[in-house]
């Protein structure tokens, strides 16, 4: 069998427990993509994804595309981390991608020791880079506070 190889595999039963924590928490994460939304006005939309790259909440118009987007973060934070890792330098914890018409921040979001979330921001070609990368390190800082204070 895979355990009798060494092979670690995550019992079921254990992801739907902190999927399903998360998610209990999903009033904490609407509040703090909302002031995201309010205080970085070149915002073109925020998705917030579980690790496995489900949609926590999001401000599209579009939860199918949302559900895509969730699913392409939690696809470039892996990537991310294999390429970082490969590198020597461990585990990758943002990634941008500068594009022709903005920015696109993806951030892997460590709420506690067990649970850690995916954050996609995209920004216009007008964001200014060091701003938005700060109101965004500083929601991040605020996310992981009230999670951890149990403020939802």
């Amino acid at each position: 069998t895979q355990k009798s190889k060494g092979i670690k595999h995550m019992d079921n039963s254990e992801a739907v427990r902190k999927h399903q924590q998360i998610m209990s928490q999903q009033a904490l994460f609407e509040r703090h993509v909302q002031a995201l939304k309010k205080n970085l006005s070149d915002i073109e939309f925020i998705v917030v994804a579980s690790d496995d790259g489900f949609p926590i909440t999001h401000t599209l118009a579009d939860d199918k595309d949302a559900a895509r987007k969730a699913a392409m973060t939690a696809s470039l934070g892996g990537l991310s981390t294999s390429v970082s890792e490969e590198s020597g330098l461990k585990s990758a914890v943002a990634t941008t991608i500068e594009c022709e018409d903005g920015l696109v921040f993806s951030r892997h979001v460590t709420l506690d020791n067990e649970k850690s979330v995916e954050l996609l921001v995209a920004c216009s070609r007008h964001a200014n880079y060091a701003a938005a990368l700060w109101t965004i390190k500083k929601t991040i800082n605020d996310i992981i506070e009230d999670f951890n204070r149990g403020s939802y």
